[in-house]
């Protein structure tokens, strides 16, 4: 799943790569329709408006993957025409090399292999045709041969490239945004990604927004009595219990020592209290013997505040009167 640059970026790369493609299909579709190849050059001119239709529908609609995949369909059936008709002085086999080339900036690895298998397969369909005499491409044996080959050797390329890059990627991304020592998200990301979400819930697109500041009792005397390892291991056992505790729609994240904020959308206050209440319960039974417990509070956008530092003060205010009252 993509997040909110990868989409940007994909959106971008649909645009560039329809242009260039109406671009292309446009002045081919003349120069072959003036030619005298009437038939190659007419489809070449449908297939750019049908490719202007789905960019203007894009536009309007903001429907990305319903785009992309009638952008893909279309190429691909530009392809296979290409293929089939050989193009101009049979110079058509050649493009279908690009095909592995444009489908990973559009698709995800996984998508993208299934997207050049369904292509190779209907490549292999021609193939089968012209050697049941059903219909006939205009390539001798040996530019056929070698252009199969060099295409398969591109795929197979493409598709590796797209693995590895999306898994660096992947790493990368990890390191930037996840606290090494839980695994849960660092300051940084959970910042970011509260602001973006109230912008949502002051464009309305989100009912609500809530967030829950979490901070550790006695977790110092763990530090100062036992040592730092000791305190790493149960921040790394605590972050454990957080993950399991919330949804996966939830934002959790280690934003000091032994501080967290939660990110709930859509929220209801008094079931959070409840859940952190029974995390409460489960931090004091799991780590009895350094009597840590968790103090808590939470604040509610756009009830609260509609700001990231307005709700972290509050959430942290109300955090500090739920310590000092269980301290009675």
């Amino acid at each position: 799943m993509f997040n909110e640059k990868e989409l940007k970026l994909r959106k971008k790369t649909l645009v560039l790569f329809s242009l260039l493609a109406i671009l292309f299909l446009s002045f081919f579709g003349y120069y072959n329709f003036t030619l005298g190849m009437r038939q190659l050059g007419l489809l070449e001119l449908i297939s750019a408006s049908i490719l202007l239709a789905n960019t203007l529908f894009f536009l309007t609609t903001k429907e990305l993957s319903i785009s992309i995949n009638i952008f893909l369909t279309v190429i691909s059936l530009v392809m296979y025409i290409l293929f089939i008709s050989g193009g101009i002085q049979r110079t058509g086999i050649f493009w279908i090399f690009l095909y592995p080339l444009i489908t990973p900036f559009l698709k995800e690895p996984r998508k993208a292999l299934y997207w050049n298998v369904g292509f190779t397969a209907g490549l292999i369909g021609i193939l089968i045709a012209e050697n049941f005499k059903i219909l006939e491409t205009p390539y001798d044996p040996i530019t056929l041969r070698q252009s199969l080959v060099v295409y398969f050797s591109v795929l197979i390329l493409s598709y590796l490239y797209s693995k590895l890059s999306s898994e660096i990627l992947d790493s990368v991304k990890t390191v930037a945004v996840r606290d090494p020592l839980t695994g849960l998200y660092n300051r940084a990301f959970a910042l970011s990604y509260l602001r973006q979400e109230l912008e949502k819930v002051k464009r309305r697109e989100l009912q609500n927004l809530c967030i829950a500041y979490l901070d550790l009792d006695n977790f110092k005397l763990v530090n100062d009595l036992l040592g730092h390892s000791t305190g790493d291991s149960v921040l790394s056992d605590i972050g454990d219990l957080l993950k399991h505790q919330f949804r996966k729609s939830d934002v959790v994240a280690r934003i000091g020592g032994d501080e967290f904020i939660i990110i709930f959308t859509n929220c209801n206050p008094e079931r959070i209290r409840k859940r952190l209440e029974l995390l409460r319960s489960r931090i004091e039974e799991k780590f009895k013997k350094f009597g840590l417990s968790m103090s808590f509070g939470i604040a509610e956008a756009p009830k609260d505040a509609l700001t990231a530092v307005g709700l972290i003060r509050i959430a942290d205010e109300r955090m500090y009167a739920n310590k000092k009252k269980r301290r009675k």
